[in-house]
């Protein structure tokens, strides 16, 4: 994972996401965070302008590594990929994350985050923010029947006329293969 190098004023306003880990017991500790919408204002290419999401994470600390299991669930404001009008959807999503001490040139991966030894909170903004957006499905629509009508209706008059313009270039391709059968 890359960290986002976040000006002072983001780094105050998300400072409530830092979980202090030296003076915490070996065992599991609970955190909750209720996101809304001033979370995802302090990113720069949030595709979220309004939510409300609850976060559990359970962070599981052991002698050598911590384990951090994220539970989100919530609605997020997206755009329609029909009919282009904004609606709450339902998220959820879980996951975890391997958090392990050692020195930046070991390699990381989706699931292992590398901090380095002296270092003695981690702040977990940056994994929200990115398992929110991981939990939007590739294809963003309303329930059935809850599209913008007039969107609709141009789209259907669209689909029930279409345009034929031939391009030069497909026509001659598509002689040859007329040709080659």
């Amino acid at each position: 994972m890359r960290s986002i190098f976040w000006d002072i004023d983001v780094m105050r306003k998300l400072g409530t996401f830092d979980i202090p880990f030296t003076g915490l017991q070996i065992g599991t500790h609970h955190y909750q965070y209720n996101i809304d919408k001033t979370f995802f204002d302090n990113f720069e290419f949030s595709e979220i302008s309004k939510s409300d999401i609850n976060i559990d994470l359970d962070l599981e600390k052991q002698s050598s590594l911590m384990i951090l299991h994220f539970s989100i669930n919530g609605e997020v404001e997206v755009m329609c990929d029909t009919c282009g009008d904004d609606f709450m959807l339902p998220v959820s999503f879980k996951d975890r994350i391997i958090v392990k001490f050692g020195n930046e040139e070991i390699d990381q991966s989706d699931e292992i985050w590398v901090i380095p030894h002296h270092e003695h909170q981690i702040n977990v903004a940056e994994l929200i923010y990115e398992f929110v957006h991981l939990a939007l499905p590739v294809r963003r629509v309303h329930s059935e029947g809850e599209c913008n009508e007039e969107v609709i209706s141009n789209l259907n008059k669209l689909e029930s006329h279409p345009i034929e313009q031939s391009d030069p270039r497909w026509d001659k391709l598509k002689k040859i293969k007329k040709d080659l059968k």
